[in-house]
């Protein structure tokens, strides 16, 4: 996101509660923001930002282009490489959607995360663009390796296509989820069915907390 856009968001309604929540992604692997088209998800990560910005980070904005792995690949990778040493793997001009490929992509952006010595973030917006199938094994086999001082932030329209049990286990995943429902009243049986049909749910909830705030329905939910 060039800086233009990003002052622009600096000038537009400050989601506070929101930017608390989010603050709170240092202690998780994964934060998961899900809300549908035009419900503020890019700039909530751009205000973000700009709060944020003597953390290292590296920002990934995603379009329809990025359905193919090589355009992904090539975006991740111009992102990545002004923080970190990136193996050639990740610039290839052929690639095999195979979960086997996707291991050795993972274990290539392991072993670069963990030459860094201090909290780095990874942040994907409009995630649900990426949803090649060797694009998700790559992100499941990456968090379930993660180094414990990488964060990976994703904002999506819709779930991810692989599991977050192992991370939901762990305590290590941060959920927001956000609505354009602002005049309903806040249903929490909604959000446990969403999580049922994701088999997300575990028996013991803990530190539920439900927050409203300018069109945003949001669940921080930490398993």
């Amino acid at each position: 996101m060039n800086s233009l856009k990003l002052a622009h968001a600096h000038n537009r309604l400050q989601r506070n509660d929101l930017l608390h929540l989010l603050n709170r992604s240092q202690a998780f692997a994964l934060t998961l923001i899900l809300a549908p088209a035009g419900s503020g998800k890019s700039t909530l990560l751009q205000q973000w930002r700009l709060q944020n910005a003597q953390l290292p980070m590296a920002h990934v904005g995603l379009t329809r282009r990025d359905q193919d792995p090589i355009v992904f690949l090539r975006h991740l990778h111009q992102a990545l490489q002004k923080h970190v040493n990136i193996l050639p793997v990740l610039s290839f001009n052929a690639l095999d959607a195979t979960p086997e490929q996707a291991e050795i992509l993972a274990q290539s952006l392991v072993e670069a995360f963990e030459s860094l010595e201090n909290d780095f973030f990874l942040i994907l917006d409009d995630f649900h663009c990426a949803s090649a199938s060797i694009i998700q094994q790559l992100f499941a086999n990456l968090l379930a390796n993660l180094p414990p001082h990488i964060h990976v932030i994703i904002a999506s329209r819709s779930h991810p296509d692989f599991s977050l049990s192992r991370l939901k286990l762990d305590d290590l995943l941060l959920v927001i989820i956000a609505t354009i429902c602002v005049y309903l009243p806040l249903n929490s049986m909604s959000f446990a069915n969403y999580y049922n049909n994701h088999n997300l749910m575990t028996v013991k909830v803990k530190n539920y907390y439900v927050s409203l705030k300018a069109g945003w329905q949001a669940l921080n939910w930490p398993y």
